[in-house]
């Protein structure tokens, strides 16, 4: 418009961010360009549109919503429909899936260590509403669709046993559910250690250390260990579903070298003597690359 692109570069760059974050999880034996059927790509073209002309709206370098410009905001529209409008033969929609399928198990990985780091910092733990299954949501009105917790209270029943979380896929959403379910639980049967606790900052050692945020939530009487990954992409082997974690290792003060701890996101203990000065990432990790320990 008027000499210049539309969308502009960085609106364009938004555009593709948000389609991929808002891309479904690969599903299991599909080849991994496969793309969502067509009425998930025209539910993602009208809620794509109206989640990128709110954005350039509030971002006020080429439209607002004082001074519109609609020449441009029809601009972008346009743009949104065509690169979602194309079939099985979309060059463009075969390239995101395809990238999709590259980064889906270490995107899960990290969105599953923020519910970790969430549900043990100190603070309020918060949950948005329907947040408790993978919420591919935008903001709102998108994030505002009615929740189904009804689905939410039938999937309960089948993460509750022991070790049920270590068989699923990193995109089950049952996976994320479990966690929450299990986190939440913890806060309510040791409320004083997570609301009046202190935070002890874990020092990790190791070749993939700078991969690690580990820290301890501890009372007079009660201990809890955290660790949860970052950067899970760089971390992780291509083909592989988790790090090779090698050497890395947690260091533990003097404080937490003594006693069991129950590990709250599997189904074992985890004994601490008094020469356990390090917990090995590949040990604990091997199921889930976050753990969660509770003394006992």
């Amino acid at each position: 418009m008027k000499g210049r692109l539309a969308p502009d570069t960085n609106t364009e760059y938004l555009l593709y961010q948000t389609l991929i974050g808002l891309w479904p999880s690969p599903r299991s034996g599909r080849r991994i360009d496969d793309l969502p059927d067509r009425s998930w790509l025209e539910s993602a073209r009208q809620r794509v549109e109206q989640y990128m002309l709110k954005a350039v709206k509030e971002a006020k370098t080429r439209t607002s919503w004082t001074e519109p410009d609609e020449g441009y905001e029809n601009a972008l529209k346009q743009f949104v429909a065509a690169i979602l409008s194309g079939g099985e033969d979309s060059a463009f929609l075969g390239d995101v899936a395809r990238f999709v399928g590259r980064i889906a198990t270490a995107g899960h990985w990290n969105a599953l260590a923020r519910v970790v780091l969430q549900l043990t910092s100190p603070g309020v733990a918060d949950t948005y509403q329907g947040d408790e299954l993978w919420l591919f949501a935008l903001v709102d009105p998108d994030n505002r669709r009615p929740v189904d917790y009804k689905r939410r209270q039938e999937l309960l029943a089948t993460v509750s046993a022991p070790g049920a979380l270590h068989a699923l896929e990193p995109w089950d959403e049952r996976l994320k559910l479990g966690v929450v379910q299990r986190l939440l639980n913890m806060r309510r049967d040791r409320a004083s250690l997570f609301t009046g606790g202190g935070y002890v900052p874990l020092q990790v050692q190791g070749s993939l250390a700078r991969h690690v945020v580990a820290f301890a939530r501890t009372s007079e009487t009660e201990r809890a260990i955290v660790v949860a990954p970052r950067l899970m992409q760089s971390a992780t082997p291509r083909n592989s579903a988790q790090p090779d974690w090698q050497d890395t290792a947690v260091l533990l003060p003097e404080p937490l070298r003594a006693g069991s701890f129950r590990s709250v996101l599997g189904d074992g203990e985890v004994r601490l003597v008094e020469a356990s000065t390090t917990l090995a990432l590949g040990e604990l990790l091997s199921n889930l690359p976050v753990a969660v320990l509770l003394s006992l």
